[in-house]
């Protein structure tokens, strides 16, 4: 089974893999999602377990990392993702959506710019 890929920051997504401490939380057979998992996430994954015709026996085991996703009012320009890892929390900085369209719109104009000096002049 797998979720809808999360649309976290690639940056995020390579450290969850090579450093996240995941928990294993195995199903039991009457396929009842496990206390540990969070309400949100409880829905999609009843619906994954939801016995099939014909299903003879199964054997599931969900892995989980909690993430919490920080925006600090004293740093609007960055996010930070926490997670536990193998000795500590780890933590990932990204850049905000703010700065990005700040920067998309700074490269937007520059671009704008040059193309207006580029006719003037020719």
């Amino acid at each position: 089974m797998s979720l809808p890929a999360p649309d976290w920051p690639d940056k995020v997504r390579e450290r969850l893999a090579a450093a996240a401490r995941w928990r294993r939380q195995e199903v039991p057979a009457d396929g009842a999602v496990p206390s540990g998992v969070h309400g949100t996430h409880r829905a999609a994954v009843a619906n994954h377990l939801a016995h099939r015709n014909a299903e003879l026996s199964r054997r599931v085991t969900l892995e989980t990392c909690p993430l919490a996703r920080v925006e600090l009012t004293g740093d609007p320009n960055r996010v930070f993702h926490v997670f536990p890892g193998d000795r500590s929390l780890e933590v990932v900085a990204t850049l905000s959506n703010r700065l990005k369209r700040r920067l998309i719109a700074a490269g937007a104009v520059i671009v704008i710019v040059v193309v207006l000096i580029v006719r003037l002049v020719a």
